[in-house]
C-alpha cells in the first residue's frame, strides 16, 4: 500500500506543479495583455490628447484669422469714412468760400455803385 501512496502523492504533486505551472502561465499571460492594454489605452489617450491639441490649435488659427479678417474689413471702414468725412468737409469748405466770395463780390459792387453814385451826385452839386 506504501506503493500506491506514493505513487498518489507522486500524481498529486506533479497535478500540483502542473497546476500551478498552468496558474502561472495564465497570470504571466494575464499580466502580458494587461500591459499591453494598458499600452494600448496609453496609445489611445495621447492620440486623443495630439487631436484634442490639433483641434485647439486649428481653432486658434481659425480665430486669428478671422479677427485679422474683421480687424481689416474695420481699417478699410473706417478709412472710407475717414476719406468720406474729409471730402464732405472739403466740399462744405469749397462752398462756404463760393458763397463768401458772392456774397464779398456782391458787397464791393454794391458799395462801388454807392461810391460812384456818391461822386456823380457831388460831382452835379459842384457844377
Amino acid at each position: 500500500m506504501a506503493d500506491k501512496t506514493t505513487e498518489a502523492n507522486n500524481y498529486a504533486e506533479t497535478k500540483t506543479n502542473e497546476a500551478n505551472t498552468y496558474a502561472d502561465s495564465k497570470a504571466h499571460e494575464a499580466d502580458q495583455y494587461a500591459e499591453q492594454k494598458r499600452q494600448e489605452g496609453d496609445s489611445y489617450a495621447q492620440q486623443k490628447k495630439d487631436e484634442a491639441d490639433q483641434y485647439v490649435a486649428d481653432r486658434h488659427q481659425e480665430m486669428e484669422k478671422f479677427e485679422a479678417d474683421v480687424k481689416g474689413r474695420a481699417d478699410d471702414y473706417s478709412q472710407t469714412t475717414r476719406s468720406a468725412a474729409d471730402d464732405y468737409a472739403n466740399q462744405v469748405r469749397a462752398n462756404l468760400e463760393n458763397q463768401y466770395r458772392a456774397r464779398l463780390t456782391e458787397f464791393l459792387t454794391q458799395l462801388q455803385a454807392q461810391v460812384s453814385d456818391t461822386n456823380n451826385y457831388n460831382s452835379l452839386e459842384n457844377n
